[in-house]
C-alpha cells in the first residue's frame, strides 16, 4: 500500500481496474433486500424481522388529510383535504393501506425456497399489523400470554408446516452505550516486512508507467494496448478511396470486436461469419449497419498475403493453428528481479533487426517495479505454415484513412508508439518456452518463422500486396537475452 502511494507506475501496474479482485458470485452471502425489490424472486432462506411494522392510520393526522382509490372505474385517485366526508374518506384510506400491507405480506412469505422466519413479539400496534390480524391477536394479547397461545394454537393448526420458537435473551457483551467506560483501543503494530516484488505482471503491466493511454491492465484475450483512443470518423476527410474501416469507429470495442470474430471463424470456410458478425456487433454495442463493412474488411483481411510468396490467413486450416494461446511463465527467478533496466539492456547488446535506433533506452524508462513471479498473456495466432511455426497479433489501430497510411514502412511508428516491439518480443520468448517443451529436437532457428502484426484496418486483400502487416523474425540471440533478463528457468533450452 505505501509503494502504491509513493510509485506512480507502480499504482498503474498493480492497481489497475482490471486486476482488482471481485467475487465470482455473491450465493454465499447474506442479500438484504426490501420486499418491493423481492417480487418475482426466490431466495434459499428468508428472514423477515419487521413485517409487524406498519404504518398507522389512514392518512396524515396533523393536516387531517386521507388519499384513497374510487372504488368504481376508472379507480381515479382522490384526495380529501377535509371534507364533510373525512371520517369516511380516512376509512377508505386506512383499508387501502391495510390490503397494501396485507400484499407485500404475501410477497415476504411466498419468497422462500426452504425457510421463511418471521419475529412476533410483544411490539406496541402488533394487533394492527398484518400478521397480528392474520393471527386474530387483540390488544390485550400483546402484553400478556395470549400472544403466546395464538401462536401455539397457529403452530398446531398448521400440520407441522409452522414452528414457533421463542427467543431468548442473550449473555450481554459488555456495557450497553452509556454505561461504564469503554477499553481503549489500540491497534497491533505490524512485525513482518511484505514481499511486494512477487505479482503477476503482463506486458501492458509492464508499459504501463509510461503513459497512462497504454492502459494498465492484464493482458486479457481481445484487450488491445494502445488503441483506446476514440478518434471519431469526423476526424477524417475520406480521400478518394479509403480504406474499407476509415469511417469504423475506434478504441477498445473495435479491438475486442474484431479478436472476438477472427477466434470464432474458420479463415477458410465463410459459411458462417455472418453469423459471427452479427454476434461480434451485438456484444460489443455496434448496429448492425456496420455488417457488410466488417465481413469486406475480414475478407481483405484473410487474404493479404503475409509477405511475397508467403501465406495469407485463408491459406491456415483450423487444425494448423491455435487462436488466443494463453502463457504463463515464471520470471525473477532466485534473487533475480525482473527490471527495466535488465531488458534495456537485452535490448541494446542486441540491436538491430526492425528495431528503430534508441529504442532500449525507452525500455529502460517504463519504470515498473521490481518483478517476481509470473508473465502473463495471450498470443492472438499462432499457427504452422511450411514446417515452421508463426505468431500474429491483431490490431486495429486508426492510423489514417488512406491505403498509404499502411504501408510496411509506415507501420514501425505505431510499433513504437505503443511499445508494440517489446510486447512481440515478449510473445516470442513465450512462444520458444512452449515449442521447447513440446516438440522434440526443437530448434529456433529451424522451427520458428516470425512475427505478424496485422493492422487489420489497413489490409489490402490479394491485390494489395502486404499492406497493414508488420513482420519481423527476433534473432536467436535477442530471445535469449530476453529470456536472460526475464529470469526465466526455461530461457537455456530449446536450442537457443
Amino acid at each position: 500500500l505505501g509503494r502504491m502511494r509513493a510509485d506512480l507506475a507502480f499504482r498503474g501496474e498493480v492497481g489497475s481496474e482490471a486486476e482488482q479482485i471481485r467475487l465470482e458470485t455473491d450465493e454465499a452471502a447474506v442479500k438484504v433486500s426490501t420486499v418491493h425489490r423481492s417480487k418475482g424472486l426466490e431466495y434459499p432462506v428468508v428472514l423477515c424481522p419487521f413485517t409487524w411494522d406498519e404504518p398507522r392510520g389512514g392518512g396524515n393526522r396533523t393536516l387531517r388529510t386521507a388519499l384513497f382509490h374510487e372504488r368504481e372505474k376508472p379507480f381515479r385517485p382522490f384526495l380529501d383535504l377535509g371534507s364533510a366526508k373525512m371520517e369516511e374518506s380516512e376509512e377508505k384510506a386506512a383499508e387501502e393501506r391495510a390490503a397494501e400491507a396485507r400484499r407485500l405480506f404475501y410477497v415476504a412469505l411466498t419468497r422462500a425456497k426452504h425457510l421463511a422466519a418471521l419475529l412476533v413479539g410483544p411490539f406496541r400496534g402488533l394487533e394492527e399489523s398484518t400478521p397480528g390480524i392474520l393471527l386474530g391477536v387483540k390488544k390485550e394479547d400483546v402484553a400478556g400470554p395470549g400472544l403466546g397461545e395464538k401462536l401455539a394454537a397457529f403452530a398446531a393448526g398448521s400440520k407441522g408446516r409452522v414452528q414457533v420458537e421463542a427467543i431468548q435473551p442473550g449473555e450481554r457483551k459488555g456495557p450497553p452505550p452509556g454505561e461504564g467506560e469503554a477499553p481503549p483501543l489500540v491497534g497491533r503494530a505490524a512485525v513482518r516486512s511484505l514481499e511486494v516484488s512477487g505479482r503477476v505482471s503482463s506486458f501492458s503491466g509492464l508499459v504501463a508507467g509510461e503513459g497512462l493511454s497504454l492502459g494498465a491492465g492484464l493482458d486479457l484475450p481481445g484487450s488491445e494496448p494502445g488503441e483506446g483512443e476514440a478518434l471519431g470518423p469526423a476526424l477524417w476527410t475520406p480521400p478518394p478511396e479509403p480504406v474499407t474501416l476509415y469511417d469504423f469507429p475506434a478504441g477498445p470495442a473495435a479491438g475486442n470486436l474484431f479478436h472476438r470474430i477472427l477466434e470464432k471463424v474458420d479463415f477458410q470456410d465463410r459459411g458462417g461469419w455472418e453469423e459471427a458478425v452479427e454476434w461480434g456487433l451485438g456484444e460489443q454495442g455496434f448496429g448492425p449497419e456496420w455488417k457488410e463493412k466488417v465481413l469486406q474488411a475480414l475478407g481483405e483481411a484473410v487474404e493479404t498475403p503475409l509477405f511475397e510468396g508467403g501465406p495469407a490467413l485463408e491459406s491456415i486450416p483450423r487444425e494448423r493453428r491455435l487462436s488466443e494461446m494463453e502463457f504463463l511463465f515464471p520470471c525473477g527467478r532466485g534473487e533475480e528481479r525482473v527490471t527495466a533496466a535488465r531488458l534495456s539492456r537485452a535490448f541494446a547488446e542486441k540491436d538491430g533487426g526492425a528495431l528503430p535506433r534508441g529504442y532500449a533506452e525507452r525500455i529502460a524508462g517504463l519504470g515498473f517495479g521490481p518483478l517476481r513471479g509470473f508473465l502473463r498473456g495471450f498470443v492472438d495466432l499462432v499457427f504452422q505454415w511450411e514446417g515452421k511455426w508463426w505468431l500474429a497479433d491483431y490490431k486495429t489501430n486508426h492510423l489514417g484513412p488512406s491505403p498509404g497510411d499502411y504501408a510496411p514502412e509506415r507501420l514501425a511508428a505505431a510499433m513504437e508508439e505503443h511499445h508494440y516491439f517489446l510486447q512481440y518480443h515478449i510473445y516470442a520468448a513465450a512462444l520458444h518456452l512452449y515449442l521447447g517443451s513440446r516438440l522434440k529436437k526443437y530448434d529456433y532457428e529451424k522451427d520458428f518463422g516470425g512475427v505478424f502484426y496485422l493492422f487489420l484496418r489497413g489490409m489490402g486483400g490479394r491485390d494489395g500486396g502486404p499492406r497493414g502487416v508488420f513482420r519481423d523474425r527476433p534473432s536467436r540471440e535477442r530471445t535469449a537475452a530476453i529470456l536472460d533478463a526475464l529470469g526465466s528457468p526455461g530461457r537455456r533450452g530449446g536450442g537457443s
